[in-house]
């Protein structure tokens, strides 16, 4: 209990003041024990930071998953759809948590850097086999390069959505998401075309 309390008040902290500005000492005061404390469940303040992220990047990429799975058996274009329209959800209904990534990227410690580097190609590894899959498995005529293309064109989408749900009010986001799905139907039939 007392580690959880511990995570959930270091995510607190960093979305607020970041990286430099969360300490230790008003981690356990918001917590209401001793900083040495903390040191039970935690060597130091990076380590703690590192499992906050993990558990940020591990929250997204469930929420990612467990959409794609719910939409497995529909087209393609719908599940494209549904994948843009969680990112905004996702990321606006965790907005601690992003901003902590955020913040995250902006830090001085090149190791949580590196961390979301990491999650990000495994990430995107992971979304580019699976749609890949989908792609050659509904339109088997599609070559390799246009499959390519529209995944690319899905993972800029994507980035967009992503800026936008940070930026944009809940009415605007609104708009943006379905203009996003125009655009990616719009590069779906473009492929068909070319195929």
């Amino acid at each position: 209990m007392t580690k959880d309390k511990i995570l959930a008040s270091t995510l607190k902290h960093l979305s607020i003041y970041g990286y430099e500005g969360t300490t230790m000492k008003n981690i356990a005061k918001d917590c209401d024990i001793k900083a040495a404390s903390i040191y039970y469940f935690f060597k130091n303040k990076d380590e703690l930071v590192n499992d906050v992220l993990l558990k940020v990047l591990s929250n997204h990429f469930k929420a990612m998953t467990d959409e794609y799975f719910k939409h497995e058996d529909a087209s393609l274009e719908v599940r494209l759809e549904a994948m843009l329209a969680k990112i905004a959800a996702h990321h606006r209904e965790n907005r601690s948590e992003t901003s902590v990534y955020l913040r995250l990227m902006e830090s001085t410690n090149d190791d949580f850097k590196m961390e979301v580097e990491q999650y990000l190609e495994q990430y995107n590894h992971w979304l580019y086999d699976k749609l890949y899959a989908d792609i050659k498995a509904e339109y088997r005529e599609v070559d390799d390069t246009s499959a390519g293309d529209l995944l690319e064109t899905f993972l800029l989408i994507g980035n967009g959505i992503f800026w936008g749900s940070i930026i944009y009010s809940d009415a605007r986001m609104e708009k943006e998401i379905a203009h996003a799905k125009k655009l990616m139907n719009l590069a779906l039939r473009a492929m068909l075309k070319e195929a």
